[in-house]
């Protein structure tokens, strides 16, 4: 089941199988991405555990900032979950959400 070892074991792998996908998902336009950017959290010192440190009325605060795309640049995060905000469920809400913002965008 799932991907063969050793299937995305390199940035340049990872890369190439993410356009792949990209190019069925959303066309030809999908085959040549400006930019590649790949984060290994499990690498990053400070993070631990799946909640968000975010501070008692950060979110309420400045939250609206981070749904407001900004150019090219379009926030997803934990932290943009309408139901698990902070939580692995709220970045996958949030991914999905922005996704299909995306997508019509660029139809």
């Amino acid at each position: 089941m799932g991907t063969p070892r050793g299937t995305l074991d390199t940035p340049e792998l990872r890369r190439k199988a993410l356009t792949v996908a990209a190019v069925a998902a959303f066309g030809s336009r999908a085959a040549d991405p400006v930019r590649f950017v790949e984060k290994d959290w499990m690498n990053e010192r400070f993070i631990a555990g799946v909640q968000a440190a975010v501070p008692p009325g950060l979110i309420t605060e400045a939250g609206s900032s981070m749904l407001t795309s900004k150019g090219p640049l379009h926030w997803c995060s934990s932290e943009q979950g309408t139901r698990w905000a902070l939580t692995m469920n709220g970045a996958v809400e949030s991914g999905d959400r922005i996704a299909a913002n995306i997508i019509e965008l660029i139809k």
